[in-house]
């Protein structure tokens, strides 16, 4: 009896393969639109008529919901965060063009893989030297693809345009009869499926897609990583009887239709409890896309670093398993994906990634359990913003979140104002960023901006306020909120900056904060009011943070050239270093 006690218990323990205590999915589907922000749907209050994301809607409504999931607002570097957990200044891939992921940044088919799943992609990749697809299966690990080739066909002729593949059986002649009976691949090679004009690739996609799973053995596991082509442009009516009110509209619900039809596979083949969707996008809405939401018109701000261009849905769908009409209320971004796949799965969460698992969030039901992110970060070539519920700071910009898609801007007159207590939450954010981007924690050239000055501070683990409130880089200090750590212990603080007080070798906020401080004053936008009284510091502006070594004050706007050393040192001739005479 005793034998057989533990041989069930072993059994449940090979099942129960992740940190939640739930059997993982016999298949993961990874459902990546394109162009699509969080107001199209009206789960999230979308006014487009309702039939137009009707699948869509009615799957997020019986799973979890992330009310607050931020993405890189351009493609590739989006995708690239997804795939390897990891913010585009440390990937590198920062626009959409001439990218070429690392073998150490390509992580996400390598979990699947370790796991025992069979993984294929399909789609647009983007992330890869186009004249290279090899470097799916040689540097990511993916088992099989079926890419748009990127290079020959990025525009115009994507949803007619060529394909390559690895599949030694899939070929321009047998594209719309393969069926996935034969597997066999091409090893350092790939067969290209050319462009035809007659076959409308959304629909072939989701035909592959379709047959993939049908194709899977009794138990077989499988993840499939379907980045699909709509709803980017061109702008058309799909071949479907349904004229929307836009051509955006009618592709929308043609992408609807297609999550219509694998929910319904899944429930023929019976897998619908037994495969997990994630449905998310890229980035938000292009401009000159009009979005209807709550009774007004939003603007589409894809590439731009707010709401607009960065916060796009997100839901897990899994009958039976994770409960339903879940809403959560915790930040998440695109680097969160991996680590919620992994746990979910139960392999094994890399180290050096940038995102955090909320898999026991989704487990849960609670829409407000306790999750390690309270930030979301974006960023493309053109700048990078990071943000909480209610602030967000967009390269030297600061806005309050009271209306997400049409904030309100914090004015400063001077770098300094971020020691005013009220401004505390936007100091933080740069000091989040500061500590994300500094070279800790994998590879990085990111500089970070600060409001009020043109300096670029490299090297900083975080800003802090001094006494008299200026704001200071603070180096080898790994404890938020501190001016300085104890001598040889990066995770002790030693003073704390202004507003907070030390506790067990840690800052934290005082209890009761100022409301208003006087003289010498400006008046600034803030977050608890429309106008408060700040104290400015005495000087207009404030000397350059310097990182030259032993140098108290820089040239102007010049923080690695020093013109006044500490003494008994001297600059050098072009200033670049501090000497002994």
């Amino acid at each position: 009896m005793k034998f057989v006690f533990v041989a069930v218990v072993s059994l449940l323990l090979l099942h129960l393969g992740n940190a939640a205590g739930v059997a993982p999915p016999q298949g993961v589907l990874l459902m990546l639109s394109d162009d699509i922000g969080s107001d199209s749907f009206q789960i999230y209050g979308s006014d487009r008529k309702p039939k137009v994301t009707a699948n869509l809607d009615d799957m997020a409504s019986k799973g979890f919901v992330g009310d607050h999931f931020y993405v890189n607002p351009l493609c590739a570097p989006s995708r690239g965060s997804i795939v390897s957990s990891r913010y585009p200044f440390r990937t590198g891939i920062k626009t959409n063009r001439n990218n070429d992921i690392e073998t150490s940044d390509c992580l996400l088919a390598k979990g699947f893989k370790e796991k025992g799943y069979k993984t294929l992609q399909i789609g647009k990749w983007q992330i890869s030297n186009g004249l290279f697809p090899e470097r799916l299966v040689n540097r990511c690990g993916f088992d099989y693809y079926i890419s748009l080739d990127w290079d020959n066909h990025r525009y115009k002729q994507r949803y007619h345009g060529a394909y390559v593949t690895n599949l030694a059986d899939l070929t321009t002649e047998t594209r719309l009869t393969f069926d996935f009976t034969n597997k066999t691949v091409l090893e350092n090679k790939h067969n290209l499926i050319a462009k035809n004009g007659n076959v409308y690739n959304p629909k072939w996609m989701a035909d592959l897609v379709v047959k993939f799973i049908q194709s899977m053995q009794p138990g077989e596991k499988f993840f499939i990583y379907d980045c699909m082509l709509l709803n980017h442009e061109p702008y058309h009516n799909p071949p479907q009887a349904y004229r929307g009110d836009t051509t955006f509209d009618s592709m929308l619900f043609y992408l609807d239709g297609i999550a219509g039809r694998f929910r319904t596979v899944l429930e023929d083949e019976g897998l619908s409890d037994k495969v997990m969707i994630l449905f998310t996008s890229e980035n938000g809405s292009p401009r000159g896309i009009d979005t209807p939401w709550k009774g007004r018109i939003n603007n589409g701000a894809k590439g731009g670093l707010n709401d607009l261009g960065t916060r796009v849905p997100l839901f897990l769908y899994w009958p039976t398993v994770i409960p339903a009409s879940v809403n959560s209320q915790n930040i998440a971004d695109s680097t969160d994906i991996l680590p919620t796949l992994f746990d979910a799965i139960g392999a094994t969460i890399p180290n050096m990634i940038d995102g955090t698992s909320f898999w026991d969030q989704v487990i849960s039901g609670s829409a407000t359990s306790h999750s390690d992110r309270t930030y979301a970060v974006g960023q493309t070539d053109r700048g990078i913003t990071l943000r909480d519920l209610e602030h967000r700071i967009s390269n030297r910009q600061l806005f309050h979140m009271d209306d997400f898609f049409s904030p309100r801007e914090i004015k400063l007159t001077g770098l300094n104002g971020l020691c005013s207590a009220h401004l505390l939450p936007y100091l933080n954010l740069f000091s989040e960023l500061a500590n994300r981007v500094v070279n800790k924690n994998g590879k990085s050239t990111q500089k970070v901006l600060l409001p009020m000055t043109s300096s670029r501070y490299y090297g900083c683990w975080g800003f802090a306020c001094t006494a008299s409130g200026t704001v200071v880089c603070v180096k080898q200090c790994d404890v938020r909120n501190c001016l300085e750590c104890a001598a040889g212990d990066v995770n002790t603080c030693q003073t704390c900056s202004r507003w907070y007080d030390k506790a067990a070798g840690k800052c934290v906020v005082q209890a009761s904060l100022p409301t208003t401080t006087t003289s010498p004053t400006t008046t600034v936008t803030t977050y608890l009011a429309t106008t408060t009284t700040l104290t400015e510091p005495t000087t207009t502006s404030p000397p350059t943070p310097c990182n030259v070594e032993h140098c108290v004050q820089c040239l102007h706007k010049r923080p690695n050239r020093c013109k006044v050393c500490t003494s008994p040192y001297q600059p050098n001739k072009k200033g670049r270093k501090c000497l002994l005479p």
